[in-house]
């Protein structure tokens, strides 16, 4: 799991599974790394983004981020392409 907490001024740091409910305080920008995102990890802390990397958001709970007012967005890997 990669997160940039506010404080350290834009630094990136990773964090294992099972201390991320303790990491997520102050968190700017959640960016899961085959890892589940759901409303636990939500209500731990008060990110506005979600960056999931890869094609899709399986591993996001999209309606716990609805209602929580979080942004969700993807990197899709190279070579995918866009559905409209």
């Amino acid at each position: 799991m990669f997160f940039t907490p506010a404080e350290c001024n834009g630094e990136i740091l990773t964090c294992s599974d099972s201390d991320i409910l303790s990491k997520l305080s102050g968190v700017d920008v959640v960016i899961p790394k085959m890892q589940r995102i759901s409303s636990r990890e939500m209500e731990a802390g008060e990110f506005p983004l979600i960056q999931q990397w890869g094609a899709g958001l399986e591993d996001i709970d999209l309606e716990s981020a609805r209602r929580k007012g979080i942004y969700v967005s993807n990197v899709p890997a190279t070579g995918a392409t866009l559905n409209p």
